[in-house]
């Protein structure tokens, strides 16, 4: 309707103002499609993190039962080791039980002396290794003498005897309290009189094992002397002279 000049600058002006509108809207339309994409994106996230979530709960729900199953086999293991433990308590105490019924060492000394004899020392070692494995057992050591020489002489040989046995031990590791000394002398002889050849038979210290100390046992160590072997060795010259 217009002509001429104004309605050129009209249509151009008109014609921008279109233009302008359309690079917003296409704008618009790509900042949309942007968000659309990021939303989707999103969603996909959020959906591969609730499968993880559950997943986990999965694996979490596993390792609780793994470790109940753990601990139940933990239990068990204990329960076995403990059966065990009184399976080789019970048969120790058996095999302990059969050795202390037939068990019996007994060490034969020369005539007139007390002294340890070397051939004893390695049977010491070995028994001093048995009791240090068993340290609820006791021991005891019985001294004899032949009938050679005055019976107090030999009552005091006897017990010079033990104690020498004794002595061995504890320098083996064996704890003295574990120990109990008798000394019979020649009371007990049972080679005859003047039978020189068969009379260290009767020279010696009887060793015997137990499970428990008596009274009496305890109350014959009230007078133990810690060392007799000077005392014998000057009363054996005195009476062989």
């Amino acid at each position: 309707m217009l002509a001429g000049p104004p309605g050129i600058a009209i249509g151009a002006t008109l014609g921008g103002v279109f233009g302008w509108g359309q690079d917003q809207s296409d704008a618009l339309a790509h900042t949309q499609q942007v968000l659309d994409k990021k939303e989707a994106l999103m969603g996909e996230r959020s959906l591969t993190l609730n499968q993880q979530a559950e997943r986990l709960k999965v694996v979490s729900a596993q390792i609780g039962e793994l470790k109940k199953t753990q601990q139940r086999h933990q239990e068990q293991v204990r329960v076995l080791k403990a059966e065990l433990a009184d399976k080789e308590k019970m048969l120790s105490q058996s095999d302990l039980s059969n050795l202390l019924s037939t068990y019996t060492q007994e060490i034969y000394f020369e005539k007139g002396r007390a002294r340890l004899p070397e051939y004893a020392e390695s049977r010491i070692s070995d028994l001093a290794v048995f009791l240090k494995r068993y340290p609820d057992l006791q021991v005891r050591l019985i001294g004899y003498t032949d009938q050679s020489g005055p019976a107090a002489f030999n009552e005091q040989l006897s017990q010079a005897r033990a104690v020498g046995v004794r002595d061995a031990l504890h320098e083996q590791g064996v704890a003295l309290e574990r120990m109990i000394i008798e000394s019979l002398g020649e009371s007990m002889a049972k080679v005859e009189k003047g039978d020189q050849g068969n009379a260290i038979l009767d020279r010696r210290v009887a060793i015997h094992l137990d499970q428990g100390v008596t009274d009496e046992l305890l109350s014959n160590q009230e007078e133990i002397v810690e060392s007799v072997e000077s005392i014998v060795d000057t009363a054996l010259a005195e009476w062989m002279n």
